[in-house]
Order: structure tokens, then C-alpha cells, then sequence
């Protein structure tokens, strides 16, 4: 089993999406939301269809500092793998299946990568289009996969807080950011320090995972948040 780590904030109709193609796959799913939003309402939606684990926050500020959220679903990981990934991720129906065998070859702290499928972004309103169409939301989505991958898209490397970063939880120290810094500081202390990606990719070698895994996963694009100034109701 591998659990998918994910965070949560008005990307909501995106995560139905998300949760649909995870249905009958090898997974458990931690969600980190706000105790308010439309969240709930998913997880409510596909409980007993998807293995949702809630990792819940009551403050913005500590949601959008990854360092600290990541840290503490690491803490409550009860599967052997987890995998860092964006909200908005449509997978192959067999996707976490061929994963599991992939990860016979991962040697210690190697972090498993890859690309993905996305939206060019002169063409995110077909994303939009295709979201729009399921109504009303929470919804359990049919043939999430056939869906997406009927979008024009193009392959893009791993990039910003999205990364497919899938390690060995016992490989982690117990912290996705510098275990020392956490011990000293707390997770709601020092942000600044608390935030990095970066600083916790290196800390792995990376080992890239063949072209499939790039090809059989779908970013549903969307208005970037230097684009927007901050997220909306646009963006679920």
C-alpha cells in the first residue's frame, strides 16, 4: 500500500476528480484541509470508496506551509511508501498497481520521480469545461480517466509544490523538513524554514520512474496563483 498525501484548499471539484480514479486502487489518501470548505462534504462522499485518512487545520497560514503539514502526515503514515502530490491528479486505472512493483527496485533513501500530463495553459478552459460538466459537486466522476485523458496536454517535468516525490516513510526521519530544525522549533514556529521542498529532496537520490508513470498521470490545470494573487472559487 502507498499513501497519497495531498493538501486541500478550494480545489475541491479537482479532488472528486482525483478520488474517482483512485477508487479500487492500492492506496490510502491523507487529505489536509481547513476545518471549514466543502472538504468534509468529499470525504463524506467517498468514504468507503477511497481509504481517507483527514489531516485537519484550523489555521491558513499552517495549511499553506507544506514543511509542516507534510511532517505531520508523515508522523501518521501507517503504509511502508507515501507519495507527495498535488489535489488536482487524475491516475490510470492501473497506475498504483505497476507502482507497487516499481518500488521492489528502490534502494535506501531514493526518492522514486517522475513527470506528468498537463494542460497547456492557453488551453486550461478545456479542463474547466470538462469540471463544469459534472454537476452538482461532491460527485463520484465515471471514467475519470478516459475524461482526462481526452484533453489536449503535453508532458511536463515535476515541478513546485506538486512534485511526485514518493519515498520510503522510514527513510524520512520523521519529518519532511530538517528533523533537527522541527525538534527545535516546533511546526508553527519558524515558517520560513518549515517550507522548503527543495530541502527535503535533497536529502534522497533521485531515481526517475520510466516514461509510463509520466504518461498515465493528468494535471487538471488551472490559473496559477501568481496569476490569481490567491486561490478562488474559480479554481475548484
Amino acid at each position: 500500500m502507498i499513501t497519497v498525501a495531498i493538501q486541500c484548499h478550494h480545489f475541491e471539484h479537482r479532488l472528486c476528480w482525483m478520488l474517482s480514479s483512485l477508487i479500487g486502487q492500492p492506496v490510502a489518501v491523507d487529505i489536509a484541509h481547513l476545518s471549514t470548505g466543502l472538504t468534509w462534504q468529499v470525504c463524506e462522499k467517498f468514504a468507503g470508496l477511497v481509504d481517507i485518512r483527514q489531516t485537519v487545520y484550523h489555521d491558513i497560514d499552517v495549511l499553506q506551509y507544506r514543511g509542516i503539514t507534510r511532517t505531520r502526515q508523515l508522523q501518521q503514515c501507517k503504509t511502508p511508501y507515501i507519495l507527495f502530490a498535488d489535489t488536482d491528479m487524475v491516475y490510470h486505472p492501473e497506475f498504483f498497481a505497476r507502482l507497487l512493483g516499481e518500488l521492489d527496485g528502490l534502494g535506501d533513501r531514493e526518492m522514486l520521480t517522475c513527470g506528468r500530463w498537463s494542460q497547456p495553459n492557453e488551453q486550461r478552459r478545456f479542463t474547466r469545461r470538462m469540471i463544469d460538466q459534472e454537476q452538482p459537486y461532491p460527485t463520484v466522476v465515471s471514467d475519470p480517466w478516459g475524461k482526462a485523458d481526452s484533453l489536449p496536454k503535453k508532458r511536463r517535468g515535476n515541478v513546485g509544490a506538486g512534485f511526485f516525490q514518493l519515498v520510503r516513510v522510514a527513510d524520512c526521519d520523521g519529518c519532511y523538513v530538517d528533523a533537527e530544525n522541527c525538534r527545535d522549533h516546533g511546526w508553527t514556529d519558524t515558517y520560513s524554514k518549515c517550507r522548503s521542498d527543495q530541502q527535503f529532496r535533497k536529502r534522497f537520490t533521485r531515481k526517475a520512474a520510466p516514461r509510463w508513470y509520466s504518461e498515465n498521470q493528468i494535471h487538471l490545470n488551472h490559473l496559477r496563483d501568481n496569476e490569481l494573487g490567491h486561490h478562488t472559487e474559480a479554481q475548484r
